[in-house]
């Protein structure tokens, strides 16, 4: 079984300055000195500012992960921001299935004419997607829904390898991800929709391209997207060198198949653990 993370440089220095903030509070009382902790923990959340080759993104990054997300915006991963590049055009709406806290969601809208649906259903992650549309104006490209996509829509139990906003790895239904079962620091209940239904139930737009990015979950994403596929041009999925070894790759190649697509190239070579399909 997989362990947790353990406690990081920017744990101790940052929990040691919050310790020392809280001792500055005692004179003010119990009321007045957590109100004012809070609004010093507000004001101490870094906003970033993100350099892309579609202009600036800002940031609030409430956490380590979500400050090294948000940093890593362009060089995490160079091959989707080469995919977003390629074929996501004006004109096209995006389904970003496992948003995490949206880097790419916001990064594809920053393009004239695109549109995007955000699925998050991590409370921290959505909580950081939400706080960054308001800061960079994206509230009207970027639909952010608080659920995950899976075969099935109802309520589910989410299990999270961390709690702090910016992190992924986390399983829907058990603990076990990508890399297998892991010890988990929470879970809670969270609701899941099939890809299709959500058009029916919130008449979320159909989608142009999808990208699928939920840790050993596709399979569950990709049934539930049944119902759409037909009408898309692209799917860019993470398929990990775990997952070749479980098999779940093939499957997923198994599945598209029959439903039309084929493995494609992008016209730049780079390289990293995504996948693209496109229509046969």
């Amino acid at each position: 079984m997989a362990k947790r993370q353990g406690v990081s440089l920017a744990k101790i220095v940052g929990s040691g300055i919050a310790g020392l903030a809280r001792g500055f509070t005692l004179p003010f009382g119990s009321y007045y000195g957590r109100r004012i902790a809070a609004q010093a923990a507000m004001s101490l959340t870094p906003t970033l500012k993100v350099n892309t080759p579609r202009g600036e993104l800002k940031y609030p990054a409430p956490s380590p992960a979500a400050v090294k997300h948000a940093s890593h915006l362009v060089t995490r991963e160079p091959d989707t921001i080469a995919w977003l590049d390629e074929f996501v055009k004006s004109g096209d709406h995006l389904w970003d299935i496992g948003a995490n806290i949206g880097a790419y969601a916001l990064y594809a809208a920053l393009r004239e004419g695109v549109s995007v649906t955000a699925f998050e259903p991590m409370p921290g992650n959505q909580g950081v997607l939400t706080d960054a549309l308001i800061a960079n104006g994206l509230g009207e490209r970027v639909t952010a829904l608080p659920m995950g996509v899976s075969d099935r829509t109802g309520l589910v139990t989410i299990y999270l390898i961390d709690t702090a906003p910016g992190t992924g790895l986390h399983a829907l239904g058990e603990p076990v991800n990508v890399r297998g079962r892991f010890e988990a620091a929470a879970s809670i209940v969270v609701p899941v929709i099939r890809g299709d239904e959500a058009i029916a139930c919130f008449g979320v737009k159909k989608p142009s391209h999808i990208k699928i990015d939920v840790d050993g979950h596709e399979m569950k994403v990709l049934v539930g997207l049944t119902g759409v596929l037909d009408g898309v041009k692209s799917l860019w999925i993470e398929t990990t060198p775990d997952a070749d070894k479980s098999g779940a790759n093939a499957q997923i190649d198994s599945f598209l198949a029959a439903h039309g697509f084929r493995r494609g190239a992008l016209a730049q070579l780079v390289t990293g653990e995504n996948t693209l399909f496109v229509k046969a």
